[in-house]
């Protein structure tokens, strides 16, 4: 597959307004918007959708005009922790810093769950590190546990909390589905559980560790590519899973690792200073200087989201 890689920009100086990729020659750089430290993009059928410390803004791939969003237009909220969009169903996933959460149809109407925003029993800190979807199904991990969204319902399904060996709070970084079991990244490291268990039951989780082939110790990002389970391990590297079995990727030498992404059986490897990508081998695909997250349009084009700005390459 032929990709192109584009890198948005929108810091702001001048205030020209937006512009069309008409408005920009080829092998230059346009700024757009006073938005800056884009954290999370992900694409929809049409949309390329961003947030920024600003806010939440999608750039139209039909007319090329860059829209920001506000509660102005519907949105509970402004201060975006994660997005997420599900093809089959056609529903953006937009979580909040609160843990209020909205779900952008595609008849335009926003659902919102504040489930999260008003529960009692979780504490202060609900932040949401990541998105996972499967189906019908949204696994929210968060500092407090696993938050199930079933985006049939437009509701809240389950919650898995106190995920710790000894069941106590467990901050939760990713997760993953892997053979039919639910795989967890958390500050205790890689643990895992069959989906037909009681995933609510911390008991049923059973941790890796040291005599796996891999260190029980903080794990900021799992995916699965290929049959093959990959997870970025801090201070120690990025481990793959096969034939059950943990070993060390020698290929990258990082121990910081912002994120893992499985798009069209290819890996994406988002470190510092860096984005691979995997195709047979590790290539490095850019050089950015905190890039978080990856999103490939319905044309191949690859779009980056990354601190402090976020640019957009011809």
């Amino acid at each position: 597959m032929k990709y192109f890689l584009y890198l948005l920009s929108i810091f702001f100086i001048a205030p020209y307004g937006s512009y069309s990729q008409g408005d920009i020659p080829l092998g230059t750089w346009r700024t757009h918007f006073p938005y800056n430290s884009a954290h999370t993009v992900v694409a929809t059928q049409d949309r390329i959708y961003c947030a920024t410390s600003a806010g939440l803004f999608f750039y139209d791939l039909n007319d090329n005009s860059i829209t920001t969003l506000s509660t102005v237009d519907g949105l509970s909220e402004t201060q975006v922790s994660e997005l997420a969009y599900s093809s089959t169903y056609n529903i953006l996933l937009i979580a909040y810093t609160s843990g209020n959460i909205d779900l952008l149809t595609e008849d335009n109407l926003i659902v919102n769950i504040t489930s999260l925003l008003e529960a009692e029993n979780i504490g202060e800190d609900r932040q949401i590190n990541h998105i996972f979807l499967s189906d019908r199904l949204a696994y929210l991990s968060t500092n407090f546990g696993v938050v199930v969204i079933d985006l049939i319902r437009q509701e809240v399904s389950a919650t898995y909390l106190n995920l710790g060996a000894t069941g106590t709070r467990l901050p939760i970084h990713a997760a993953t589905i892997y053979q039919n079991q639910l795989f967890l990244a958390s500050q205790e490291g890689i643990l895992f559980a069959p989906l037909t268990s009681n995933l609510q039951f911390f008991g049923n989780y059973t941790f890796f560790d040291e005599t796996d082939g891999i260190p029980q110790q903080p794990t900021s990002a799992i995916a699965v590519t290929e049959d093959v389970l990959y997870a970025g391990v801090e201070e120690a590297g990025l481990y793959q899973l096969e034939n059950n079995t943990w070993s060390l990727v020698p290929a990258i030498s990082d121990t910081t690792f912002y994120q893992l992404q499985s798009i069209d059986d290819q890996l994406y490897v988002c470190v510092p200073g860096r984005v691979y990508r995997f195709d047979g081998s590790f290539q490095t695909l850019a050089n950015l200087e905190e890039p978080r997250q990856i999103a490939i349009d319905n044309q191949g084009t690859i779009w980056i989201g990354f601190k402090p700005q976020v640019f957009w390459r011809f």
